[in-house]
């Protein structure tokens, strides 16, 4: 089922998704019945083209984690009481933390690259985290926030595009932040291409990106398989971070 609705989600079928989940979780309720709000204040005219992104965003953010939440007990029940219990002495495993630079036009495709994420994340069980601005509480300062979490990331995705490229705050907040830590702090920076841009005009050009045949992630019939060599890259690059 949880397949089935990462499925939409990706699709950008979102009140579908929530609709599902809303069988099972109390707050997918909660979500679903704002979610329509906004579909109902975006057919009257009552809501900005800005805040009707931002409401959508969030949408995904928390359709995912309730899946993440759902699954996780799931996996708790089969468990059960053979399961270890971390001793308190433990340290706290360390996490490599990734964050996603994107137009906001281009949220499709991020949406997509975060169904793949969280099943790296899985795999990982936890040692990685990744945000984006959709995680953002409506209470915090956003461009703070911003800006702080891309100080703490380890690992950070561009997602190239015409509209990246044409975003005065990526370039004046976040795309010259990046390719100055690159340099100094030895972080990972890895252009994931969407679509067709002037890129190669620009100082990112010389990092490996993917896809490497020159061809673009919206042209793709089957775009999961290049989410899935992304994955495989990122986790060679996790390894390297964990050790």
């Amino acid at each position: 089922m949880f397949q089935e609705i990462k499925k939409l989600i990706g699709k950008g079928e979102i009140e579908k998704a929530l609709e599902m989940l809303a069988g099972h979780s109390r707050s997918a309720k909660v979500q679903l019945s704002s979610f329509r709000r906004m579909l109902q204040e975006k057919l009257m005219g009552t809501i900005s083209v800005e805040q009707e992104e931002l409401k959508f965003n969030r949408a995904v953010a928390a359709a995912l984690k309730i899946i993440d939440q759902l699954e996780a007990k799931n996996t708790k029940g089969d468990i059960g009481s053979n399961a270890t219990p971390q001793s308190s002495n433990d340290e706290p495993p360390k996490t490599v933390k990734i964050f996603i630079s994107y137009a906001r036009k281009d949220r499709r495709y991020k949406t997509e690259l975060e169904v793949h994420l969280r099943v790296l994340k899985r795999e990982y069980k936890d040692k990685i985290s990744h945000w984006s601005d959709v995680e953002i509480n409506p209470s915090v300062e956003w461009d703070k926030k911003i800006k702080d979490e891309l100080k703490q990331a380890q690992i950070i995705l561009l997602l190239i595009s015409p509209n990246f490229l044409a975003s005065d705050y990526i370039w004046e907040n976040e795309l010259n932040k990046v390719l100055k830590r690159r340099n100094k702090d030895k972080i990972a920076v890895f252009p994931i291409f969407l679509d067709h841009c002037r890129w190669s005009k620009f100082d990112f050009a010389k990092l490996q990106g993917l896809p490497r045949d020159g061809s673009f992630i919206k042209n793709l019939k089957n775009r999961n398989r290049v989410y899935v060599e992304i994955m495989d890259a990122l986790a060679l690059l996790i390894n390297d971070r964990l050790k």
